[in-house]
């Protein structure tokens, strides 16, 4: 728990009572909001999604408990700082090898911009599924802000994102 101090009381070392269960944000006296936690936020996806050969967003996602999405992306209802780690894994239905990138981007007053791109992978002929790492660091965050998972490939609709693949959003220590 982060240190919360001031008012002459030292520092409060646990916040807990009245049956309220775990406590998310303290504020009153006049002051605003004193203290605010912040939770993980994620996704997993649901169903395959075609890849095409530009980038385009991954469809299809459902959310983790307490997060919330916009469309297919998660949206920031918390400003902090977070890292985000996937857990994603592409396949290949093709006869033929094939390219496919990742990327993670972030979505600010309707401007997108790209937090990081993956390697570009080869996926032999009809080959098994391959994990597809992707993460980036620590980084601030705004209330409102969304991201999402862009794919691009070398040919439209061999390529997919498969079910079950997670993006987490992990606050920052």
């Amino acid at each position: 728990m982060p240190k919360i101090s001031g008012l002459g009381l030292g520092e409060i070392k646990k916040v807990s009572g009245l049956g309220l269960g775990n406590i998310r944000k303290v504020s009153g006296l006049g002051l605003g909001l004193i203290w605010q936690s912040i939770s993980q936020l994620g996704m997993t996806k649901n169903g395959a999604f075609l890849i095409q050969s530009s980038y385009g967003t991954v469809t299809g996602w459902t959310p983790d408990a307490g997060t919330t999405l916009s469309g297919d992306g998660i949206l920031v209802t918390t400003a902090g700082t977070y890292t985000i780690q996937t857990n994603l894994t592409v396949a290949n239905s093709s006869f033929l090898n094939r390219d496919v990138t990742l990327r993670l981007a972030r979505t600010v007053s309707g401007t997108t911009t790209t937090l990081i791109t993956g390697t570009t992978l080869t996926f032999g002929s009809s080959g098994s599924p391959k994990a597809y790492p992707l993460s980036h660091g620590a980084t601030a965050y705004s209330v409102g802000d969304i991201v999402t998972l862009q794919a691009d490939s070398s040919d439209n609709n061999d390529m997919s994102v498969v079910t079950g693949g997670t993006i987490r959003m992990i606050p920052a220590s």
